[in-house]
């Protein structure tokens, strides 16, 4: 005998219809919540990270604190700087500051005036040989991989000891970063020349010369505090990461 249309059939090795289930779920499409014509699967999963279902815009506002860029430059001096020029570095590392650059500064104990102009600013990166250089705790040291590069511009660093690559590999280290993934955007210094390019260097440059050479290397400007141009320099600088109003045409 042939089943109706609505009669069911089990195979013979089935003894009675399966009992039904208890707490069953209602199923649905795990990647897609709308499995219908009109959109609507009339399930929704609730919102998780796991399952990554967006929560409904509630229509309110959320603060959204701005972004802040990391922006390093460094300040690198001698140590006989002029207290006028040391007067003018201060006003422009206030301007550097105002625009939330983040100063690179090495430590000095013989020179009040360089302490004085890292006081400036609020962000500040204190770089040195080692740690405990001049009795200063600091983790911004030349690592190997600095004091190994810095043969590229001082092929004696190969023969020197440890701790003499580290006082020399201090300039690369802060102009490329503790770890030379982040390059200063620009150096601030002195020296009695003015000297902002390797090619223009002398005996006045002094030993700051190594800097100055690896700043032109990787396009890093350079203002020297005893350069003629260096207001005008310093300016378009500024105005490269902000419009100035009217009236501050100028950081001096």
């Amino acid at each position: 005998m042939e089943p109706q249309n609505n009669e069911v059939t089990y195979s013979q090795g089935d003894a009675s219809p399966p009992p039904p289930q208890q707490n069953a779920q209602p199923s649905y499409n795990q990647g897609n919540t709308n499995t219908s014509s009109n959109g609507d699967s009339g399930y929704k999963k609730p919102y998780n990270a796991q399952n990554n279902y967006k929560k409904p815009y509630d229509g309110k506002k959320r603060d959204v604190k701005p972004m802040e860029l990391y922006l390093p430059y460094s300040l690198y001096i001698d140590e006989n700087i002029p207290p006028e020029a040391a007067e003018q570095a201060g006003f422009i590392i206030k301007k550097l500051n105002d625009l939330s650059f983040t100063l690179r500064h090495q430590p000095s104990d013989t020179h009040q005036s360089i302490t004085d102009l890292a006081a400036n600013s609020t962000k500040t990166e204190l770089y040195s040989p080692w740690d405990g250089f001049n009795d200063q705790k600091c983790n911004n040291n030349p690592t190997n991989s600095i004091k190994d590069y810095m043969v590229n511009f001082i092929a004696s660093v190969a023969d020197k000891p440890n701790h003499t690559k580290s006082r020399m590999s201090l300039p690369l280290s802060m102009l490329a970063g503790k770890f030379g993934n982040s390059p200063s955007l620009c150096v601030i210094t002195w020296t009695p020349d003015g000297c902002v390019d390797s090619a223009e260097s002398g005996r006045e440059t002094g030993f700051l010369r190594p800097l100055i050479k690896i700043a032109g290397v990787y396009g890093i400007p350079v203002f020297n505090l005893a350069h003629p141009e260096v207001d005008m320099h310093v300016n378009m600088f500024l105005n490269r990461f902000k419009p100035l109003n009217k009236e501050e045409k100028q950081y001096g």
